[in-house]
């Protein structure tokens, strides 16, 4: 088992325990595959089958994984093919990745989906890593009594996905992207974070196990972040409580959580679009429409992206973006000077 060691003895506990509250590295059960597969055959299954095995798996996940996020969606429809169960768990992986002489941790979503046929089982890696010294850095100065390492870096992955979106269009029309640097608010203070490229897409490659008359079988999928061996990596860098916001920072939290409050509903979406492979040609038609996000109207999209344009142009974004990145330039030359 991965072990953690620190100068923050709260830290290195709270992290030792979860990791080996974990069934397996992978965080699902070791009898999950059984329990999800049960019953299925040569022949179809019964509606109520489907039922059956989605309820028994969330139930099972829920009652060995209490710390992780789950979403349960029906999808009704009279085709065979189409009605289906979607059963997804996001959780904090119990796996230690190391890149560039960094350890960091980062988010796993494992998405079941239920048909009368067979069972999927979709299994993809969060593009947001974070470092011991960042859930150091949050446990000390965040002093909430429900702190949860999932629901930290849940709340780190709200904004990149609209940032991404954000910086296609801007590329598309020549202009420079200018959101390396961002910030994230999270228990009424900021989570700052960078953008990163990271020369190992394979650490990321989604896989889904598909079963069908029986017969199991994995199948790799294209990594939808990754360009060549380029792959996005998101990197939060540090917290700042309340009690530590400037003014500048105070205000661009509070245009944020208004931000984030209007455009719920765009911003949940691609979050789950970039956890579920919407964008991948082989499964995604089938996971947005299994999750009922196939009608999701570009009305919904556009009005969240033009907000977003237009925050990330503010005075005070732009303010906040150059000290951090300054902020991390200089952590990165005292390290240069320490070796």
């Amino acid at each position: 088992m991965t072990m953690f060691e620190g100068n923050h003895p709260e830290f290195s506990m709270r992290l030792n325990e979860f990791l080996a509250s974990r069934a397996s590295i992978a965080g699902l059960p070791q009898n999950i595959l059984l329990l999800a597969y049960e019953g299925y055959g040569q022949d179809i299954v019964s509606w109520q089958h489907v039922v059956q095995r989605a309820h028994e798996v969330h139930d099972e996940l829920q009652r060995r994984m209490p710390e992780a996020i789950f979403e349960m969606v029906v999808h009704q429809s009279e085709e065979v093919g189409e009605a289906a169960i979607g059963v997804s768990a996001y959780h904090m992986s119990a796996a230690k990745m190391e890149v560039g002489g960094e350890a960091f941790l980062n988010g796993a979503t494992n998405t079941f989906v239920f048909w009368r046929w067979g069972v999927w089982l979709l299994q993809t890696n969060d593009v947001v890593g974070a470092t011991g010294h960042f859930h150091r850095r949050v446990m000390t100065r965040d002093r909430s009594p429900h702190f949860s390492f999932t629901a930290l870096h849940n709340a780190a992955s709200t904004l990149w996905p609209a940032l991404v979106e954000l910086g296609q269009r801007r590329r598309g029309f020549d202009e420079r992207t200018n959101i390396t640097f961002f910030a994230v608010p999270y228990s009424g203070g900021l989570i700052c974070a960078e953008f990163q490229k990271l020369q190992e897409s394979h650490r990321f490659k989604p896989v889904i196990k598909v079963l069908d008359k029986e017969i199991v079988r994995d199948f790799a999928l294209a990594t939808p972040f990754a360009n060549g061996d380029d792959h996005l990596l998101v990197m939060p860098r540090t917290f700042l409580d309340r009690r530590r916001l400037n003014s500048n920072q105070k205000k661009l939290h509070s245009m944020l959580v208004s931000f984030m409050t209007k455009h719920t509903g765009a911003i949940d979406y691609l979050r789950r679009s970039s956890r579920l492979l919407y964008g991948s040609p082989r499964v995604g038609s089938y996971m947005q429409r299994t999750f009922n996000d196939d009608g999701v109207p570009q009305t919904l999209i556009e009005p969240a992206i033009a907000d977003l344009d237009n925050l990330t142009k503010s005075p005070e974004w732009i303010k906040e973006s150059e000290r951090n990145r300054r902020a991390v330039e200089r952590a990165r030359s005292d390290q240069a000077h320490s070796e």
